[in-house]
C-alpha cells in the first residue's frame, strides 16, 4: 500500500455510501412494481394524507396519486407546525391540487 493510503477516510467514505444506498428510495421503480394498486385509485375522491412531512424524496408518489385520483378529489392532510403547513399549501398547489380541494388539519386536532 502507499503511504497516501488512510484507512479511516476509506472507511467512512464506505460507510457514508452504505448509508446513502440503502436510504434511496427508488421510487420510480417502486411505482411500477405496484402499478396494480394505483390503478385502483381512478374513483377515489377523498384522499387523506396523516403525518407525512410531504418531502422532495416522496413528490413522485403525490405526483402519482394526483394524476391517479378524480381530478377534483378532496384532499385532506395534516400538519405539524404553522412552517410545515404552508410548506404543504405550496407543495401541493404547486403539483397541481387546487386550494379550494385542500383542507389542512393541525395534527393534535384529530379525534
Amino acid at each position: 500500500m502507499s503511504d497516501q493510503y488512510d484507512y479511516s477516510y476509506d472507511s467512512a467514505k464506505s460507510e457514508i455510501l452504505s448509508y446513502y444506498t440503502k436510504a434511496f428510495k427508488n421510487t420510480e421503480n417502486i411505482i411500477n412494481q405496484n402499478s396494480d394498486f394505483f390503478k385502483k385509485l381512478s374513483n377515489v375522491e377523498n384522499v387523506y394524507v396523516l403525518g407525512h412531512s410531504i418531502s422532495e424524496v416522496d413528490i413522485k408518489y403525490f405526483e402519482t396519486v394526483i394524476n391517479t385520483a378524480k381530478k377534483d378529489a378532496n384532499w385532506f392532510v395534516t400538519y405539524y407546525s404553522d412552517y410545515e403547513k404552508q410548506k404543504h399549501l405550496d407543495t401541493l398547489t404547486k403539483l397541481g391540487i387546487k386550494p379550494q380541494n385542500l383542507t389542512q388539519i393541525k395534527m393534535e386536532d384529530l379525534k
